[in-house]
């Protein structure tokens, strides 16, 4: 079904059950200025927008057995086959936040997801806490990087990675937000993703800090602050 069409079986919905704007902008957290850009055209409905409306209004607009491969304008627009080269797994690496010169490493998973629209991100296997973020991909047309979101009670954090390099890794910046004696303050950090299966012989056990001594410090570090061709697959 076209926007126009469901833009209209929307209004006529809401002139039955007599609500406005407002009150449809409450139920689906959405903002009343998105819907009214969408009720405009000036901005199409994605899919997951679509979604809370036939939720809040109780109606079928028959868009949910016909899941869209293309991601949201605002993360890019990008089609789920031109950007498959990305899903998978990955070893994330940084610098410890605590012990200096020490590095730190955490699983990320990239993949489709079907609710959304767009590629997702989720990280685990922390060692130093609870850190499990999940967040959305976007990959900015006509630009060579791409950028993972995600946010927590409205503090927002951004990855901006390059790449793939001649290692098959993507590396970039993280900006985010650290708890220093009781005050949050922005922060930033190199940050470095490398496929799981270009890591041979990684295990569980590899996840957590990477001190000097450790057997993949030395690895770790060449992939992070890369040296030369090769090095960190040695």
């Amino acid at each position: 079904m076209d926007q126009d069409a469901i833009i209209t079986r929307i209004k006529a919905a809401m002139t039955r059950q007599g609500v406005n704007r407002a009150w449809l902008a409450h139920e689906t957290k959405i903002s009343e200025s998105t819907l009214d850009k969408s009720f405009s055209r000036a901005r199409p409905m994605s899919r997951p927008t679509i979604l809370k409306i036939e939720d809040a209004l109780n109606i079928s607009l028959e868009t949910r057995s016909e899941p869209s491969s293309v991601a949201p304008e605002e993360y890019g627009g990008y089609s789920k086959l031109a950007k498959e080269w990305l899903a998978g797994d990955y070893v994330a690496i940084r610098y410890a936040r605590k012990t200096r010169g020490a590095l730190f490493s955490f699983h990320l998973e990239i993949e489709w997801d079907t609710a959304e629209e767009c590629l997702v991100f989720r990280t685990s296997r922390y060692k130093d806490g609870p850190y499990e973020t999940v967040g959305r991909v976007s990959v900015p047309a006509q630009r060579s990087h791409i950028q993972l979101i995600s946010s927590r009670l409205g503090d927002f954090d951004l990855i901006t990675l390059q790449g793939p390099d001649f290692m098959n890794a993507l590396r970039g910046i993280h900006l985010t937000t650290e708890n220093r004696e009781g005050s949050w303050e922005p922060k930033a950090r190199k940050l470095a993703l490398m496929p799981l299966d270009r890591l041979s012989d990684w295990t569980e056990a590899d996840y957590g800090r990477v001190d000097a001594a450790d057997r993949r410090f030395a690895q770790c570090h060449d992939i992070l602050e890369p040296r030369r061709f090769g090095d960190a697959l040695e």
